[in-house]
């Protein structure tokens, strides 16, 4: 009986320091990684936090035709893919569901992660504080502008720290993202822009026009087109749904 004691005991001693090896390990990884450099510069700090909200946005609207959260779209591998250009009655165009789609990707990123942003800033100020620095700021401003190749992020908030006589101020924090986005938005915007005329887009002469575009065009039954967009430099790539002139299919049952 003793040896049988002795062993679970041992098996649990063993347990209990696999059990907090393991939870040491899990809080190794999952810890802040972002350093501020107090005596440089804040502002890598804040472009790495930022940086990650906005880029994983990014790639969701990519993915579902420019939203986040779309309302009006089709399940396709996965993705809730927007429709830019819709109509649901029979041999009718399709009506342009986001004429200003350039405008409404900047709208979306700043909607969905200007709650980020805010938290980024508040977790600057709580890093400087544990290092004993004062601290006081401004509320921030937050915007997007798309641009050929890049997402400007334009981020602003009064911010000075201090620590005995040193003061070190700062105020703008806006930086670059390296994206196509813009550019995939123009070729959405001009495959809605034909749909909605003549219920057709010519993407082949499209792409010898355009040959750093690529479009694969899906055609789903008789009612829905998934046009495929990719940069072929970038490898990003824009789903968007169009459903123009469907048309019904004979019943042979």
């Amino acid at each position: 009986m003793r040896n049988k004691r002795g062993q679970v005991a041992l098996f649990v001693i063993i347990a209990i320091v696999i059990v907090g090896s393991l939870i040491a390990l899990y809080a190794v990884r999952t810890a802040p990684t972002a350093e501020i450099s107090v005596e440089e510069n804040p502002r890598p700090f804040m472009e790495r936090c930022v940086k990650e909200i906005i880029e994983e946005n990014i790639e969701i609207m990519l993915h579902q035709g420019g939203y986040i959260d779309p309302e009006n779209y089709h399940a396709y591998e996965g993705d809730k893919v927007a429709y830019l250009c819709y109509n649901e009655e029979l041999h009718k165009t399709c009506v342009n569901q986001e004429p200003l789609f350039i405008d409404h990707l900047g709208n979306e990123i700043e909607d969905y992660s200007k709650g980020g942003v805010v938290g980024c800033f508040l977790l600057l100020e709580e890093e400087y504080r544990k290092r004993n620095y004062g601290v006081q700021g401004e509320d921030a401003r937050f915007g997007v502008e798309l641009t050929d190749n890049k997402v400007r992020v334009l981020m602003s908030k009064p911010l000075t720290v201090s620590k005995g006589e040193g003061v070190q101020s700062y105020e703008d924090f806006s930086f670059d993202i390296i994206s196509n986005l813009y550019n995939l938005g123009r070729v959405a915007m001009d495959i809605t822009k034909q749909e909605s005329k003549s219920c057709e887009f010519n993407y082949v002469s499209y792409m010898a026009l355009h040959p750093d575009i690529k479009i694969t065009k899906h055609n789903i039954g008789s009612e829905l087109s998934i046009y495929e967009i990719e940069d072929r430099d970038s490898g990003e790539k824009l789903n968007i749904g169009v459903r123009s002139c469907a048309y019904e299919l004979p019943n042979f049952g």
